[in-house]
């Protein structure tokens, strides 16, 4: 993607994407500290190149950034109760 020109920049400049699983610690089945990998910016909207840890930060509001990336006017996405919102962290 990175070879790919787009744009003003390359496919992955332009691109999410989100790599994960389902488990924190498979042999558990611990759906604590999961980790998420994202590449490329969003069209800028990401800052890229950087390692982030959030303390029980729930996924919804990682699906919320992503969401607001590309332009969809939501404040949060699933359960009302669970997420707080986009994370600020991620620009």
């Amino acid at each position: 993607m990175a070879a790919i020109p787009d744009g003003n920049g390359t496919l992955l400049d332009s691109s999410v994407v989100l790599f994960t699983n389902s488990l924190g610690n498979g042999k558990a089945h611990r759906v604590e500290n999961v980790p998420y990998i994202l590449a490329g910016s969003g069209g800028g909207h990401f800052r890229t190149g950087r390692f982030l840890r959030f303390k029980a930060r729930p996924h919804n509001d990682l699906l919320t950034s992503l969401a607001q990336a590309f332009g969809l006017p939501v404040e949060r996405f699933g359960d009302p109760k669970v997420g707080t919102g986009a994370i600020s962290e991620l620009r």
